[in-house]
């Protein structure tokens, strides 16, 4: 119950933080450039519908209830769950050369 108590609580905080203008996004300017790739990428994480930043990595779109595997597989790539999503976008585009 605790865990939900605090969820909520670190919600509310955050909602309050964006209304007062004090959350800003990330960059995209290398998610924009490699748009076709991010693409695979966040369809292969089961999140298509996500917006990703040039910060987001890997282990942000994997399930938090769950125990995290320290590589994951993503189009045929095996990759760290710490690897950053534009990261991985980038090994997809050289890949498909």
């Amino acid at each position: 119950m605790k865990r939900i108590s605090r969820k909520k609580d670190t919600l509310g905080k955050i909602k309050k933080a964006f209304k007062k203008g004090k959350i800003e996004i990330a960059s995209q300017t290398r998610i924009l450039e490699l748009i076709p790739w991010v693409d695979k990428v966040l369809v292969g994480l089961g999140h298509p519908e996500a917006l990703v930043t040039d910060e987001s990595m890997v282990r942000d779109f994997m399930d938090v209830w769950s125990k995290r595997p320290k590589k994951i597989n993503i189009c045929g790539l095996l990759v760290p769950a710490a690897t950053l999503i534009v990261d991985v976008a980038q090994m997809l585009k050289d890949k498909d050369g």
